[in-house]
Parts: C-alpha cells; structure tokens; sequence
C-alpha cells in the first residue's frame, strides 16, 4: 500500500499518486507512476473528474505504458484530454499553472524505470526523488546504495532482493 500522502513538499501545487481530498485537489499538476490500485486513489471519482473539466489546463503526467493502461478502461476514460504520456529516462518539463498571474512555469521531471510492474516509474524532479515504498520495512532507516546492497550480510533478505532488481 502506498503510503505517500500527494502534495510533494517541495513543490505543493504537484500531486503524486494520489487524486483525492481538498489539499490534492489545490494541486495544478498530477504526476502518476503506476497503475496500481493504491496509487490511484481518487484518480476515477467524479470530483477529479470535475476538478480536471473545469481547469483543462491541469494535466496528469506519466508513462507511456501507463497511459495506454489508463485509456484501455471505461473506468478512466474522462482522463483522455489530461493525460500526458513522457518518455522514460528522458528530462521532460511539465506545466504549472500560476494561479496569481496565470503564467505557466516549468518544473523539469525525468521518469526512471521502476521495474516494478508495465509502465512503473521513479518520479524524479530536479530537487527530489519519489520512490514506491511499498514494501519498505520500517525497521530500515536508510536505503543502501548499489554497493553496500551487495556487500552486506546484515539486510538479510532486502541483501537477496536487492541483488535481483539490481
């Protein structure tokens, strides 16, 4: 389960992998890097819905393969005029609407294959990376890098796994 909260904290007008509640609805860019049912939540209501039709400049960015997902179900077709599909590994900007003057400002985004499931990204802004931290344990407080992954024996089985994505 997906335990990001939306807003991301450097850039609070973009929303994350979540598409419900008023303070993601503030939100002027909508990023997804999965279709996976917990990184969806909100995505099909009728408030989104409405939310996307009256402001047809906020759009929802992801992958390609993600894209086609969506467009492939009835359950997501109001999205079609907001999708935008990026390519993967690729620095693309996306759109944000200034609300004060009405200017677009650009925030440039690089999706990163996720390997996770068809079309799975790591969302990285220039600042920031947002990982799916679905299958973290909380008893780890920090995320080793390719070299302690291979060489610790002390992670036990996120050593074993972290080996195969590797």
């Amino acid at each position: 389960m997906s335990t990001f909260c939306g807003l991301t904290k450097e850039y609070p007008q973009v929303a994350l992998d979540l598409f419900s509640g008023k303070d993601v609805l503030r939100a002027r860019t909508y990023l997804l890097s999965h279709v996976h049912t917990d990184h969806m939540v909100g995505l099909h209501s009728d408030v989104f819905a409405r939310h996307l039709k009256k402001h047809p400049e906020y759009k929802l960015y992801c992958s390609e393969v993600t894209r086609e997902f969506l467009l492939t179900s009835n359950k997501y077709c109001h999205l079609r005029n907001s999708l935008v599909a990026l390519p993967i590994q690729q620095a693309c900007d996306v759109n944000i609407l200034n609300d004060v003057n009405s200017e677009q400002q650009q925030l440039q985004v690089t999706l990163l294959p996720a390997g996770h499931y068809p079309g799975s990204a790591i969302v990285k802004p220039i600042r920031s990376l947002y990982i799916d931290t679905t299958f973290f344990d909380p008893k780890i407080m920090y995320i080793p890098d390719r070299t302690d992954t291979e060489r610790s024996e002390s992670h036990g089985s996120l050593q074993v796994q972290g080996k195969v994505w590797l």
